[in-house]
């Protein structure tokens, strides 16, 4: 039947361009909305007041996905492309709500470049009449979520579930739950990523109404705020709806909650259950052995070290799944069920290219296992058959809870089952299969890990079960993680691993790999396999520190008795026993090939009679054995900077690269001691490059007995990573300071970083992102770390103390979790006593080549005939692009879309007007065939006598050409605030100076004018507003007199995100945009165009300036 409904509505609003989002605008709730349902078309009309906004159909082309959650409806009108997501409803659907329906309708439309995206949340049904809402007791609703978030490029979905709680009495509201959203990733597949939300409001006492606040909790410690509107709905406010808008700069989310009476949350996404194709990432171990001379006998080659990398999982209808390996597809057409179990789906690959067979037992989870009734995780055990080579691999993989959701206090047990396989030792070993129970328990405040695994080996030959004990476990959960890592012990001569992590949107479930060398069987066995856990138990927290040493085996003394006095006198030749993050990747990336994170140690060699450095490593079974020596001639002096040594080697088709920190009083912050390195191997074969990357750090350890027990001290910090990228690499600075206090063996650090990723013209694009540091130290010269870059991924790694006294620090860092390109980055961690951080990066100051943001605003005109100060037919203009620097050599490339086609957009040394630069300005100029170019670069640092900056400045462009034709631009650029670091509470006052030109409007004749004076912004980071001032006087060029402008007054100017957008009042209209550069919001700096009434004696202006300014 058709009808129409009121709906409850939140609606947020972000612009995309190609590099991502451009501008959010602040959530507004409620807003005015209705759905229109006609039975006979089988189609939804979303109406706002008198205009509609889509109409969908829902059958044929109209319907384009659907889950048990929601179904996905598709229209085009015009420009404006319309998705309508509506929650399933009816006895069987997930969230089972009748009487209510939530959705989402995102329009985009192409917008001057842009796609403008709205995003509208809505519920609406039957709601309860005011007569029937109950007005006593209370009543829990189980409600499930629907909803959106700003992604880089576009919208996110969003899922989740909770309990929401109403007392009718006091007309109280509370809930919470856990939701998650899916980010893409290069393999067209998302990536799920869970968090948590709340809310709390009040239920009207006298009519049907609930309004409250909501958090969600994307990032621990500052949730995204918002407002919730909602209604009862169904007989005697059965069910429950409400629409939400949650923002903060340009992250923004809209969705709704719709639920039924219930005592839990419906559950809305398992493994088995999957709503859409999706990325996980695996761990994998394996154990490498060759056939024997003897028949049914092995000799086993190795373990691997347990590493990380993507798997795909393709959804093929309700009770069907596709799982993509590398080279191993688990479809319905490669399952074997004559070799399947209870326990176990079976498939089996042969391949085409090599003469490869692959046999693969998947843990079940899709269907009821009598064994563990696993929800988010699982694993798959599969043997590689390669004639005479053999290579056994465990594969662990699900629905991982995250750093955000995983646990932070108390403890809990966890209790389920190992598998596994292993060769017995000697050149006739025998095969075994390896089956028993595990116990995890784990401390969440204390972060640490102990527990049991207890397997027994099966002799494949003999059928001989063999049970080899208890093994313990010790290891840690590292802060700001969801993984856990511990070291297997347990007869002597037993040695091993279990890596792993927490799964489910509560931590659930925690499921890892482990890999093990241990007498028993009457033999040597080197094992490999899962263990699968569930948790069965919570409990308080012991409240101990870590003072265990984390799973990898540590460096231990005693140390070497040093041949040099310090890194940066080398006198004598020496060689440093290092510690070693390393990560690789292939290129060109395919997609399916591997990128690894692991880690490892190195050797540093310093030979003093010929001045190089010799870095070695002994290899692993994933990489071979390599060594590589680096002379004074190899150094990259071009490349080199004041905190980084580069040398580059070429060899045939392999070349290296090396960056060591520079050492004593010329480094960044005078380590003498410890030094920090990243050795890059690149080697190309047949078209394929493989990228290798070792982050190490070296030196003087500090003996046990001469680190600190008490007190507490300040160490600024350095640090210094790359990551893999699809297209390249990426290079990540940063700096910032440390304190740790020594009796209680807590480590708490905040920087900023630089991150350069992809190239623009030989320039990497460069963005500052801020950085905090998490840390424990041990009863033993170790500490251990986790450092998390904002937008970047996060670190974790050990290190240790160096110099007398402890009086310096380095660690090497893995971060990210590995899997796709631009998901680890591999680098080190260096630091030293001190009471303030080195100094950052400034645009005075880049230690590498850096394309940054721009935006511009200017004015076109024609020059007049009689003079060259005089024109006609002035126009103003808007514009974005990008600021290229080249610290090395000078050179400065500008490239706005708007520039005049014959302009010059590349000043450096040769182009400098010497007479015509000062303090404040360096001049350039280039004369070209159709016309002349001259470029004004306000001077940044301490030089500058005007004003002082350090990560804002502005450029003006005249371009004179031949033909008549003129313009002047005035392009703002620098290192803009990190979103995080943007202030919420409070304001700031920014005063500086403003530059710029104008010109008469009207027709030819027209005088043009330099404009010069100072401005003041004044921001209230509580209302996201800002207003600005700006006093100007105006000198004409023609006649060379000075005459002082009305001021120029921005009211009621917004802030999304970074940005700053406003527009003039008075005799001016036009507009005001900025933003906020530094890694604290230090400065501000805006571009503007105006036009202007005629005022004194003054002429009706067409105007362009710049305005750069410092917090006060």
């Amino acid at each position: 039947m058709s009808d129409t409904f009121p709906a409850e509505a939140s609606r947020v609003t972000a612009t995309y361009s190609a590099g991502g989002i451009v501008a959010a605008n602040r959530p507004t709730a409620p807003v005015p909305l209705s759905v229109q349902y006609d039975a006979s078309a089988r189609s939804y009309a979303i109406l706002s007041g008198q205009d509609t906004l889509a109409t969908l159909q829902t059958q044929g082309s109209g319907a384009i996905d659907g889950n048990p959650i929601f179904d996905v409806f598709r229209a085009i009108g015009g420009l404006v492309t319309s998705t309508l997501s509506l929650t399933r409803t009816g006895e069987t659907s997930r969230y089972g709500t009748r009487f209510v329906a939530g959705g989402t309708l995102q329009n985009s439309e192409p917008f001057a470049g842009s796609t403008l995206n709205q995003l509208t949340s809505f519920v609406f049904g039957l709601r309860t009449a005011e007569a029937e809402v109950p007005r006593t007791g209370s009543a829990s609703f189980g409600v499930g979520l629907l909803g959106a978030l700003t992604g880089l490029n576009d919208f996110q979905p969003i899922t989740g579930s909770g309990l929401l709680t109403l007392d009718f009495s006091t007309g109280r509201t509370t809930g919470n739950g856990v939701a998650s959203t899916r980010f893409a990733t290069f393999s067209g597949f998302s990536s799920p990523s869970y968090f948590r939300w709340s809310t709390n409001g009040n239920f009207s006492v006298a009519s049907n109404r609930l309004q409250g606040d909501i958090q969600l909790e994307l990032n621990p410690g500052s949730p995204l705020p918002g407002t919730i509107e909602g209604r009862l709905f169904g007989p005697s406010g059965s069910e429950l709806g409400a629409s939400f808008s949650a923002g903060f700069g340009q992250q923004m989310a809209a969705g709704t909650l719709t639920g039924t009476r219930g005592t839990a949350a419906p559950a809305f996404e398992t493994l088995a259950t999957l709503l859409s194709n999706t990325s996980l990432q695996q761990l994998e171990t394996e154990v490498l052995y060759d056939a024997s001379a003897t028949a049914g006998r092995f000799t086993a080659t190795g373990v691997r070290p347990i590493s990380q990398s993507e798997i795909r999982i393709r959804t093929l209808g309700p009770d069907a799944q596709a799982i993509e390996m590398f080279a191993n597809p688990l479809t319905p057409a490669t399952r074997v069920d004559a070799l399947s179990d209870p326990l176990f789906v079976a498939y089996r690959n042969t391949g085409t290219t090599f003469p490869t067979v692959r046999t693969t037992r998947l843990y079940r989870y899709m269907t009821p296992n009598p064994e563990l009734a696993l929800t988010y995780s699982t694993f798959a055990m599969t043997e590689m058959d390669l004639g005479n080579q053999f290579i056994d691999y465990t594969t662990v993989f699900g629905l991982a809870t995250g750093f955000v959701n995983a646990p932070r206090s108390g403890s809990g047990v966890y209790q389920g089952v190992l598998h596994g396989t292993a060769v017995g030792a000697g050149p006739d070993g025998d095969r075994f299969s390896l089956q028993g129970s595990a116990r995890l328990e784990f401390d969440w405040q204390a972060q640490t890990i102990g527990g049991r695994l207890s397997p027994v080996a099966t002799n494949l030959r003999t059928r001989t079960a063999t049970p080899l004990g208890d093994f313990t476990l010790r290891g840690s959960t590292p802060f700001l993680s969801a993984s856990f890592d511990a070291v297997i012990s347990g007869q002597p001569g037993a040695a091993g691993r279990l890596k792993g992590a927490f799964y489910g949107p509560n931590a659930e479930e925690a499921t890892g790999a482990f890999s093990l060398f241990t007498p028993g069987a009457g033999t040597v066995l080197a094992a490999q396999g899962a263990v699968a856990t569930r948790l069965i138990s919570t409990g308080p927290s012991s409240g101990q520190p870590v003072g265990t040493p984390p799973p990898r085996v540590p460096l231990t003394e005693p140390w070497p008795t040093p041949l040099n006095p310090g890194l940066d006198n080398l006198t004598a030749s020496e060689t440093f026993l290092a510690d070693a993050r390393r990560a690789s990747l292939f290129y060109p990336f395919s997609g399916t090939s591997a990128l690894t994170s692991e880690e490892g140690q190195l050797t540093v060699s310093f030979d003093a009679a010929t001045g190089s450095y010799t870095v070695s490593s002994p290899g692993s079974p994933a990489l071979p054995a390599a060594s590589e020596t680096f002379a004074p001639a190899t150094r990259d002096i071009a490349a080199s900077n004041s905190g980084t040594t580069i040398f580059r080697t070429a060899n045939g088709s392999t070349r290296n690269e090396l960056r060591l920190s520079v050492a004593g009083a010329q480094g960044l912050i005078g380590t003498r001691h410890v030094g920090g390195g990243i050795w890059r191997q690149i080697d190309t074969q047949g078209g394929i490059e493989r990228n290798t990357l070792h982050g190490f750090t070296f030196g003087y350890r500090t003996p046990n007995v001469d680190i600190p027990r008490a007190t507490a001290a300040d160490f600024a910090i350095a640090i210094e990573a790359l990551q893999p990228m699809q297209d390249g690499l990426r290079l990540l600075n940063g700096t910032g300071m440390l304190r740790i206090d020594w009796a209680s063996g807590q480590m708490v650090g905040v920087g900023t970083s630089i991150v350069r990723g992809e190239l623009d013209n030989g320039a990497p694009r460069a963005t500052l992102a801020g950085f905090t540091l998490e840390g424990r130290t041990t009863s033993i010269n170790l500490f251990q770390t986790s450092l998390s870059i904002r937008n970047v991924s996060s670190a974790f790694g050990q290190g240790y103390f160096y110099g007398p006294g402890g009086s310096e620090l380095g660690s090497a860092l893995t971060f990210g979790t590995g899997g796709a390109p631009g998901t680890v980055f591999s680098g080190y961690l260096i630091g030293a006593r001190g009471t303030s951080a080195p100094p950052p990066e400034t645009l005075a100051r880049l230690r590498d080549a850096a394309s940054l943001d721009s935006q511009s605003a200017g004015i076109d005109y024609v020059r007049g005939t009689g003079s060259p100060t005089t024109v006609g037919q002035a126009s103003t203009v808007l514009d974005s692009g990008r600021v290229r620097l080249f610290p090395g050599t000078g050179i400065t490339q500008f490239s706005q879309r708007d520039l005049p086609a014959a302009a010059a957009t590349e000043v450096g040394p040769s182009s400098r007007v010497a007479a015509e630069s000062d303090a404040r300005f360096t001049t350039y100029r280039v004369t070209g065939g159709n016309g002349v170019t001259t470029w004004r670069v306000y001077n940044s640092g301490a030089g500058n006598d005007q004003l002082a900056l350090s990560y804002a400045s502005f450029a003006q462009m005249e371009f004179a050409g031949t033909n008549g034709a003129a313009a002047d631009r005035s392009i703002m650029f620098g290192l803009g605030t990190p979103l995080d670091r943007i202030p919420r509470t409070g304001s700031a006052t920014y005063n500086g100076v403003v530059h710029g030109t104008a010109a008469g409007l009207g027709a030819a004749g027209q005088d043009r004018f330099l404009l010069a004076g100072t401005g003041r912004l004044e921001v209230d980071w509580a209302s996201f507003g800002f207003g600005a001032t700006l006093n100007l006087s105006a000198t004409n060029l023609r006649t060379n007199t000075n005459v002082t402008m009305d001021p120029l007054i921005v009211n009621n100017g917004s802030i999304s995100g970074g940005s700053l957008s406003g527009m003039f009042g008075g005799i001016y209209s036009g507009d005001f945009r900025g933003a906020f550069f530094g890694p604290d919001a230090n400065e501000a700096a805006a571009h503007m165009r105006f036009t202007s009434t005629p005022a004194g004696t003054l002429p009706g202006l067409a105007g362009q300036a710049a305005f750069v300014g410092r917090r006060q």
